[in-house]
């Protein structure tokens, strides 16, 4: 298993494995390949997806004395594997897998949060330098308090997946044909 070294000021201070390095380039709009596995609810058997594109933005907000991170995600994926029942050219069963996907991709991210940002206490999103580029003025002041701030900063995850090719137009391998939901 691979694991990432994780800095602050020139020190490394641990190391994070795969799953949460997937979501930390999610999360800074640095994911180029990605695979994604998803069990739909109520069937049997799992759905793996092929990222296309994806766009994070990050958004600092800072109302009413406090500051907040949105992040937005937008994903197009083609399915690559389809081990349900599950008749991806009907347009119910598609939006089932979108939220499925969103969901684990929302998991990966959240991980990778809560280990750096409520574990290791380090900002290796990128939160300080989009405060600092929206909010110049403000941030002269938050820069010192960055260490007591980062770790209990609210971060939004907003997650948006779209299939965009569902494979290829016939039942799952090995599915009678009268066992395909539709």
């Amino acid at each position: 298993m691979y694991s990432t070294a994780v800095f602050k000021k020139d020190r490394m201070i641990g190391q994070i494995d795969d799953y949460i390095t997937r979501g930390v380039l999610w999360i800074r709009d640095e994911i180029k390949l990605a695979h994604v596995t998803a069990r739909v609810p109520g069937e049997r058997g799992n759905i793996t997806s092929r990222m296309i594109r994806a766009h994070t933005d990050i958004t600092p907000k800072h109302e009413k004395g406090r500051w907040k991170i949105i992040v937005n995600v937008t994903s197009e994926h083609d399915i690559i594997l389809n081990g349900t029942k599950l008749d991806l050219l009907s347009e119910r069963n598609i939006q089932r897998i979108e939220t499925e996907l969103e969901k684990d991709i929302k998991r990966r991210m959240r991980s990778a949060l809560d280990q750096l940002q409520k574990d290791m206490k380090v900002d290796v999103f990128g939160f300080a330098d989009a405060i600092h580029k929206k909010y110049p003025s403000r941030w002269r002041h938050l820069k010192k308090r960055w260490n007591d701030v980062f770790p209990d900063l609210p971060v939004e995850l907003n997650i948006t997946v779209k299939v965009r090719r569902p494979g290829m137009n016939f039942p799952p391998q090995g599915v009678p044909e009268q066992e395909v939901k539709e």
